[in-house]
């Protein structure tokens, strides 16, 4: 960081404003986006190592910012069923074990008491598929919204991927 800026603390506390990097209570550096070192849902295998992403988006997000092919390890909010995506960049590698996988997001999560690492990003999901994810949804839909799993892969790149330039 200190070859980009010229005041690191001043950058940090900049990111931390915009929610970009999460600390614990005590100051303790627990994140970036899309990256946490809490144990979340949400595992991403890169490069030979395996990383916790801050939600389900982050985790899509990771093989089109990086330009790497990931693995992501997760499971069904609702059911618990095992979830495994593999990407390289957009692309999904194993749409015959997913093609009808659905991302789920509750968007009335959002708060202003709590980093939206701690908030929105814990109600962002995976689902089994079309029937749990429309069940899922009914339950609350002016805050629920659901997306196909290819959605989803396209939201991460366009949200996450110009952080990067």
């Amino acid at each position: 960081m200190t070859r980009h800026v010229s005041d690191v603390d001043d950058a940090v506390s900049l990111l931390q404003e915009k929610d970009m990097v999460t600390f614990s209570a005590d100051g303790t550096p627990v994140g970036a986006y899309p990256f946490t070192m809490e144990t979340r849902e949400h595992v991403v295998r890169v490069n030979g190592h395996q990383v916790h992403a801050m939600c389900a988006l982050d985790a899509l997000a990771v093989s089109p910012m990086f330009a790497v092919d990931t693995q992501v390890d997760s499971r069904c909010r609702v059911t618990g069923e095992p979830v495994c995506v593999k990407q390289s960049l957009t692309t999904i590698l194993n749409p015959d074990e997913t093609r009808d996988i659905h991302f789920g997001i509750i968007w009335g999560a959002e708060s202003t008491d709590s980093c939206v690492a701690d908030s929105l990003c814990m109600e962002m999901m995976f689902l089994r598929d079309a029937e749990t994810a429309r069940e899922w949804r009914q339950s609350d839909p002016n805050n629920r919204e659901i997306f196909t799993l290819q959605e989803a892969v396209e939201f991460g790149d366009r949200f996450f991927t110009p952080l990067l330039h």
